[in-house]
């Protein structure tokens, strides 16, 4: 009996250690406007990664001076390899203060904000260019 109860519980372990899906890579970049400024009014804000094909989306917050990591299980675990269609979603506005557009609308929807990126099986390292709202 002894013997069966370790050859489970070394089963057990093993099981635990393996991969619960595909590997993903570490992502993290910058939101830049096309005149170099970083996007810090996109602070509170988050992106999204839509996979173009068979994949996982990932999804980041948007953090101070338009910085971003990756997530798609687990916070900054990265993305999967593979090509994504890009959105932006803009922070939301105070309940009491007047909404201030702050982004052009066509940056949250994948398949207008023209933003398309590559995730390479390595660290990876982005920079997203955007145009500044014109008002």
């Amino acid at each position: 009996m002894a013997h069966r109860f370790f050859w489970l519980l070394v089963f057990f372990l093993f099981c635990l250690g393996c991969d619960s899906g595909p590997k993903s890579y570490p992502v993290e970049g910058q939101v830049v406007y096309s005149n170099g400024e970083h996007a810090d009014n996109l602070k509170d804000g988050s992106l999204e990664f839509t996979p173009v094909g068979n994949s996982v989306s990932a999804r980041a917050s948007i953090l101070a001076n338009g910085k971003f990591v990756m997530s798609t299980r687990q916070s900054a675990d990265g993305a999967l390899p593979g090509d994504y269609l890009v959105s932006i979603v803009p922070p939301e506005t105070e309940v009491d203060k007047p909404v201030v557009r702050v982004l052009d609308p066509k940056y949250s929807d994948p398949n207008q904000s023209g933003l398309k990126v590559t995730i390479k099986p390595e660290k990876n390292v982005l920079k997203l260019t955007i145009e500044k709202f014109k008002k």
